[in-house]
Parts: structure tokens; C-alpha cells; sequence
């Protein structure tokens, strides 16, 4: 089931596939937890997409509006001023659209890839997942454009349930328990003391 954020750099897949982000020692791993961010690099003149760990998200940068073309490569935007970006928008195709504040547009496109055999992948932690050492095709993944090849589709504003941080959801809970046992503590307390008045007037 699919969670509504409302934050656009969320996103959910719909279908078949993982995401593909890189981590420093530059392994491929894959996730379907598209809590997704732009940051900048060193210099401020490039940013960088990448997940909760600040691994970049690997896709196609400098594609059409529908998608096509493009270079497979770590998904990257123009940051250099006074290019600002002014909003952000991702189709089910997974096409990045980033709109700076001169009017001009850069596009590059999340792809997922898909397994044949999902049994093939190795759980690392943190929603991440590895492919076993040692396999060869037709176990190792296929990357490609979303709603392509048996791939889903991507849901910007979205995420799968299972991803929701699990911590967060169980400190909303304790905290609203907590509220709970307060409020109930000062009705025993109400209660306490209009029995004593009862008891004063007596």
C-alpha cells in the first residue's frame, strides 16, 4: 500500500522494480524506499539526488520531456547561479523535471531495474539490498525507464508503506500515549478533588 507524503522527492514504485543508488566505495545497491533529496556538492554548482544515506540515485541525466535519450549516469542538476531552482516535478515515467528561476528547464529520469529472480538480492540494512556475489545473467538486474519492460511506475508524493520510518511512527505513538496517561492522571485528579469538597461540605 502506498502512503501520501505530498513532498515531491518522494517516491513510490508502483509495480516491478528497485531503485539503483551508489554508496561511497561506489557498489550498486538497490532499495524500493524513494525517500529521495537534492543536495549540493562542495562547490554549490551541481546537485546531487540521492537517498536518506547520501547515496546517489542512478538514472539518465539531459533527457526529453517524454523521457527518451538522455546518459545513463549518476542523476545530477545545474546549481551554478543564478540558476535557483524554482520547482521540481516527476512523472510516472520517472522524468525529473527541475525549473530554475530564469525560465530554463533540466530533465533527467530515475530508472528502476528488475530481477528475474528477486532470491538473487542480499539485505544489507537501512530498506537496502545487494546482489549476491558470484551470479551471472539472468540473475543480475536489468535497469530501464519506468512503465518499460516490465517495470512499474513511479508516484511522486508517495511511499510504500513498509518504508514509512518505523521509528518515527512508534515515537508519534508513545507520544500520543503519553498525552493520553496526562490527561487521564488530571481527570483523577478533577476527580479526587470534588470528592474532598463533597466530603468538606458534609
Amino acid at each position: 500500500a502506498l502512503q501520501t507524503t505530498g513532498r515531491v522527492l518522494d517516491l513510490a514504485i508502483e509495480g516491478n522494480g528497485f531503485f539503483v543508488v551508489r554508496d561511497s566505495s561506489g557498489n550498486d545497491l538497490y532499495t524500493r524506499d524513494g525517500t529521495f533529496y537534492i543536495v549540493p556538492n562542495a562547490d554549490n554548482t551541481a546537485g546531487y539526488l540521492v537517498n536518506a544515506q547520501g547515496y546517489q540515485v542512478f538514472g539518465a541525466n539531459d533527457v526529453n520531456a517524454d523521457g527518451t535519450g538522455g546518459t545513463a549516469g549518476l542523476i545530477e542538476f545545474n546549481l551554478h547561479p543564478p540558476n535557483e531552482i524554482a520547482s521540481i516535478s516527476i512523472g510516472t515515467n520517472g522524468v525529473v523535471t527541475v525549473t530554475y528561476g530564469n525560465g530554463d528547464k533540466e530533465r533527467a529520469r530515475v530508472d528502476l531495474v528488475t530481477f528475474s529472480n528477486v532470491e538473487s538480492l542480499t539485505r544489507v540494512g537501512s530498506n537496502l539490498w545487494e546482489v549476491t556475489p558470484g551470479l551471472t545473467q539472468p540473475d543480475l538486474p536489468t535497469a530501464g525507464a519506468p512503465g518499460t519492460g516490465g517495470r512499474g511506475i513511479i508516484r511522486s508524493g508517495y511511499l510504500e508503506m513498509s518504508n514509512v520510518d518505523l521509528a518515527q511512527e512508534f515515537t508519534t505513538m508513545i507520544t500520543t500515549q503519553r498525552g493520553y496517561q496526562a490527561n487521564a492522571r488530571i481527570i483523577t485528579t478533577s476527580d479526587e478533588l470534588l470528592q474532598e469538597l463533597v466530603n468538606l461540605k458534609r
